[in-house]
């Protein structure tokens, strides 16, 4: 091979890496876009966020079912103790 050969060579394969990097380029800037946050709080703030509101309602839903089942459980047993002290 020549040195024009090789030189050309390198330049097509030059190219061909040119091109798979700004593929690669394309598909991930809208990756990294969503990452940074279109213009909201970033996606992992987001996530964090919304992780923290549903601990929060697990959380208050637990006391409501507890409070429901007590309350339930003192109302029978008030109506027990009024039909046996009867």
């Amino acid at each position: 091979m020549t040195d024009a050969e090789v030189l050309n060579l390198i330049r097509n394969e030059v190219s061909q890496l040119t091109t798979k990097v700004e593929a690669i380029h394309a598909e991930l800037k809208p990756i990294a876009h969503l990452f940074r946050g279109n213009g909201k709080p970033s996606l992992e703030a987001r996530i964090y966020h919304q992780e923290q509101i549903l601990e929060t309602q697990v959380a208050n839903t637990r006391w409501a079912v507890r409070l429901a089942i007590g309350s339930g459980l003192t109302a029978l047993a008030t109506v027990l103790w009024f039909l046996i002290s009867k």
